[in-house]
């Protein structure tokens, strides 16, 4: 998703980066498919089983050499499988897998992707393929491997979050919005999903909806950091900056210096005529998180718009060495 000015919902955004996070390394643990604990196989990495070996032998020994840490040498195994018997969606399935806990992503990709141009995906191999299509940045592939996982499985409400989280990014609001429907009246006790209707109705302006979403959202949630944070910007939306900051200021260490956190802060702070305070507040973040490019980043325009032009310069020469690419930018239109 593009930026424009300021990270576009940074919040909702690293609350979706979570659930995409969180289903690639349910993929990447092992699972029962393949690591069931029992004794390595004596045959070597490279031996080819025999002819009459079956699926569930073939599969065993894979599953055998993961369950001792030796993905290698399963993937190995069913690579010499599947070539013996590539119409077997077991065998693909399997290797893909495989492939997911050593990190190949886009081989694993491939696999369930031939499982779904042959008719022999599952709902679940197609939401491996939607998600593991997300962490590589193709959101319509995602969106359209998602959306075959519920068209396979209509009952599961993981299918219509992740869907409407690639549609977020394709920019189809209206399309996300009804999947996000179609989740809760599936589950209605997932955050996520109010969380996600909240920021989508914040984004439209809808600010007694977005209140009433991101309410419901907390209620379920109270300790997500990313709930308070869209609170906040309802309030401060509504001109209650004050308000605004006695919610966030209630956040203790480290959540009170999380850069979606300070930005919020400080804008608040700025409606309040307090553009100094925003600063110095960036300045306190810096120290406690200065791994963060993005406050050294922030941080620069506040003290471009208080006429620190050397603290500017500085701060965002800092942000563009560590890789904020806005940075550059600045470092441009102060003379750096």
């Amino acid at each position: 998703m593009k930026r424009t000015g300021h990270l576009l919902w940074v919040v909702v955004l690293a609350a979706l980066a979570v659930v995409v996070v969180l289903a690639w390394r349910s993929m990447s643990r092992p699972s029962g498919g393949l690591t069931q604990a029992g004794p390595a196989p004596t045959a070597g990495p490279t031996s080819a089983p025999a002819d009459g070996q079956t699926i569930e032998a073939l599969i065993e020994s894979a599953r055998r050499y993961a369950a001792n840490q030796e993905t290698g040498k399963a993937e190995t195994v069913l690579r010499a499988s599947v070539a013996q018997h590539p119409d077997e969606p077991r065998l693909r399935a399997a290797l893909g897998e495989i492939l997911v806990q050593e990190d190949k992503k886009e081989e694993a990709l491939a696999q369930y992707q031939k499982l779904i141009a042959d008719g022999q995906a599952t709902a679940d191999i197609a939401f491996r393929a939607g998600s593991l299509a997300a962490v590589l940045g193709d959101p319509a592939l995602a969106a359209e491997e998602h959306e075959l996982a519920q068209k396979l499985d209509p009952t599961n409400p993981d299918y219509p979050i992740h869907l409407a989280q690639a549609q977020i990014a394709l920019g189809k609001i209206d399309e996300a919005k009804a999947s996000l429907t179609r989740a809760a009246v599936l589950d209605d006790g997932r955050a996520i999903v109010w969380g996600m209707l909240a920021e989508l109705a914040l984004r439209e302006n809808k600010l007694d909806m977005a209140e009433q979403h991101i309410a419901k959202a907390r209620r379920l949630e109270p300790n997500v950091v990313a709930w308070r944070v869209i609170e906040a910007r309802v309030f401060k939306r509504r001109g209650e900056a004050e308000r605004a900051l006695l919610l966030l200021g209630g956040l203790g260490e480290p959540d009170r210096w999380d850069p979606a956190v300070v930005k919020a802060m400080a804008e608040c702070l700025g409606m309040l005529d307090r553009q100094n305070d925003a600063l110095s507040l960036y300045e306190v973040a810096i120290e406690k998180r200065p791994g963060e490019p993005e406050l050294r980043y922030e941080a620069a325009l506040w003290a471009e718009r208080l006429g620190k032009t050397d603290r500017a310069l500085e701060l965002a020469r800092q942000a563009s060495m560590m890789g904020e690419q806005r940075a550059k930018a600045v470092v441009e239109r102060l003379g750096g």
